[in-house]
Formats: C-alpha cells, structure tokens, sequence
C-alpha cells in the first residue's frame, strides 16, 4: 500500500539548525542519508519544502484570489517535506515514519496517511 509522510519541523528546531555549526549539520544530513538508505527500496518520491520568507499563503476572497506572504510569524511549526513510500502493511508503514530521524528535535513530528491511486499526468 501507499502512504504519504509529512513532515514538520517546529520553529525551535529550525532555529536550532541555523545556531549549529558545519559539523553539526553534516551529522544532521548524514542521519537522513542513512534514513533513506535504510528505506530506500520503498521510497516513491517527494520534496523537501522551502522555508519562510520564501512561501505564500493563496485564499479566495469574495470569488477573487488572496495572495499574501506567509504563513506568518506566529506560526509554530512548518510543513518541512513530503514523502511517498509503500509498506505492506500499516504498522510496518508506522515504524517507518517513527524512525523519521527529525523526531528526536523539539517540536517536530511527522503526519502518515495511507496514499490514494496516482492521478495520470
């Protein structure tokens, strides 16, 4: 089965990455390198997303589109990447997203969703 991992990290722990040293964040890097060895015969696909200031918020407001930078400085956490993989069964598919190696920064969490069928390009 599909499923869709998004991940989140919370606005202490970006802050945390742009206070770390070279070093720091080569170790930060090498950890998601092995996640994705480790998972990688069942990883589909998906992105890693930008950060603030370079996101906008679009809504539609009386019939006519919004467009507005954000999300705001108020927001808590941010929406860091999304991942596609397949597992055979959802508690496999819980293991995976678990060992997500950003969970162990404060704040952060990953939302799993099994993945409906792909819609033809």
């Amino acid at each position: 089965m599909k499923y869709v991992m998004l991940t989140y990290t919370s606005r202490e722990a970006a802050d945390a990455w742009d206070a770390m040293s070279d070093e720091g964040r080569k170790e930060e890097i090498d950890r998601h390198i092995e996640w994705f060895r480790t998972h990688g015969d069942r990883i589909l696909g998906g992105e890693e997303l930008a950060y603030p200031p370079q996101l906008f918020t679009i809504e539609q407001r009386a019939g006519k589109p919004l467009i507005s930078d954000g999300p705001y400085p108020e927001t808590k956490e941010v929406l860091g990447g999304v991942i596609f993989f397949e597992a055979e069964t959802l508690e496999q598919a819980q293991a995976i997203a678990a060992s997500w190696p950003n969970l162990d920064g404060p704040g952060n969490r990953v939302v799993l969703s099994p993945g409906g069928s792909t819609v033809p390009g």
